[in-house]
C-alpha cells in the first residue's frame, strides 16, 4: 500500500491560491464559488472552545467579561475593547472608540477582535509608570506578540472567519473569549523592567 504524505500548505494558503486561481478562471465571480470558498474557510474553524481552551479562559476576568457585551448585541470590536475598558476600570464611554471597526470597519476588513486587541495594548501602555519612549516600546512588543498569537488562531479578515448574515457568530465568541484571555495574558505579563534589569546573583 502506497502512504499518502499530508500536504504542509497552510489552510489560508491553500484557499488564497484557490482564490487567485478562480480569478484567473472568471469563476470567482459567480456566487456558487464565493459560498463554497466561504463555507470551506468557516467550516475549518472550530465554533466551540476545546476543553484546554476553557480551563485557560476560565482563568481570565477579561475573557468572563467578553461575552456579556457580546451577548447584548454589541460588535466583536466593541465587545472586546468595553471587556479591557472595563478589566482597565476605565470609562465606558471610551468604547465608541471601537465602534466603526465594527465587522472588520463595516467592510469584513480586518477582524474587529484583531483592531481591539491593539487599541486595548495602546491604551494599557499608555498607563504603564514609564517615560513615553519606554511606553512605545511595551506597546510595540506586545502589540507584536499578540499579532503573531493571531495568526495561530485564525485569519486576519472578518470576510474569512464568518460569513455575511447572522451565522458565525459561535466562532466569533469563541476567538473573543481567547483574545481576551490573551491580552489579558499579555498585560498581567509583560513588565518593561523584567528586559532592563538583569536578574542579580
Amino acid at each position: 500500500m502506497i502512504k499518502m504524505e499530508k500536504s504542509t500548505l497552510p489552510r489560508r494558503q491553500f484557499l488564497t491560491s484557490v482564490s487567485f486561481g478562480l480569478a484567473a478562471t472568471g469563476l470567482s465571480e459567480l456566487p456558487f464559488f464565493q459560498q463554497k470558498v466561504q463555507e470551506t474557510l468557516e467550516s475549518q474553524l472550530p465554533q466551540e472552545l476545546s476543553l484546554e481552551e476553557w480551563e485557560w479562559v476560565k482563568k481570565s476576568k477579561l475573557a468572563r467579561i467578553f461575552p456579556h457585551y457580546f451577548n447584548r448585541g454589541s460588535s466583536c470590536s466593541v465587545s472586546l475593547f468595553s471587556a479591557s475598558l472595563k478589566y482597565m476600570t476605565k470609562p465606558e464611554e471610551l468604547a465608541w472608540i471601537a465602534c466603526g471597526f465594527g465587522g472588520g470597519m463595516f467592510h469584513k476588513d480586518v477582524c474587529g477582535l484583531m483592531t481591539a486587541g491593539i487599541m486595548s495594548l495602546g491604551l494599557w501602555a499608555g498607563d504603564l509608570k514609564v517615560d513615553e519612549k519606554d511606553a512605545e516600546t511595551a506597546c510595540k512588543s506586545t502589540v507584536k506578540e499578540f499579532w503573531q498569537w493571531w495568526h495561530t488562531q485564525a485569519p486576519l479578515h472578518c470576510r474569512e472567519i464568518r460569513p455575511a448574515g447572522d451565522s458565525g457568530k459561535k466562532v466569533c465568541v469563541r476567538l473573543g473569549q481567547l483574545a481576551a484571555a490573551k491580552i489579558e495574558m499579555i498585560m498581567n505579563e509583560y513588565s518593561p523592567s523584567q528586559e532592563e534589569e538583569p536578574e542579580k546573583s
